[in-house]
Parts: structure tokens; sequence; C-alpha cells
């Protein structure tokens, strides 16, 4: 083989391999496509169901975040809390009292 015949198959299978990838890939969105339909008759045929139901999650969502981002706020501020009063404890030479936390914001 020539280097010229070997670089026309490596052009070919790589044309080749290509085109089987798109194929391939043509195939699972179609596939994917097919999955609205097949979800159910009242499902596919109202569109906002789907947002409606998305919207209520997101909801609810929401509400366990803000939970979340209070119970972390009061964790944070006990942990500064914590290793203040740890650091006065270990240092004799710092008065215990003399630290006090006035207010905790959260920054971004």
């Amino acid at each position: 083989m020539t280097i010229g015949e070997i670089i026309e198959r490596a052009g070919v299978d790589t044309i080749l391999g290509m085109a089987i990838v798109f194929l391939m890939l043509s195939i699972i969105s179609f596939v994917i496509f097919l999955f609205r339909f097949a979800a159910g008759g009242a499902a596919a045929k109202d569109g906002n169901a789907g947002i409606k139901i998305r919207t209520a999650v997101s909801k609810k969502e929401d509400e366990k975040i803000e939970e979340n981002e209070d119970d972390e706020r009061e964790q944070m501020i006990a942990v500064i809390a914590a290793a203040a009063a740890a650091y006065a404890a270990n240092h004799p030479d710092h008065d215990q009292h003399s630290y006090v936390a006035r207010s905790a914001r959260r920054r971004n």
C-alpha cells in the first residue's frame, strides 16, 4: 500500500465513522422525542400540565431552600461564636467578654 492509499482509506474510515455517529444521534433524539407521546395521552396533549407540575415543584423547592438557608445561617453564627469562645478560652491574655457579636449579615 502506498501512502496515498493509506490516507484515502483513513479518510473513508473517518467520514464513515462520523456518518454512523450522526445517524445514531439522530435516532436517539427521535426516540427521546417519542417519549413525550408514550408518557400518556392527557400529558402529551396538554402542554401546560408539565409547566404546572414544574411550577409546583419549584415552589416547594424554593421553600425548602429558604428553610435550609435559615438553618445554615444559624449554624454559621453558632460556629463563629464557638470559635471566638474557644479562642478566648485558649488565650488567657484576652478578656472572654471582649467579643460581642452585634449583627450577622450575609455577604455575597
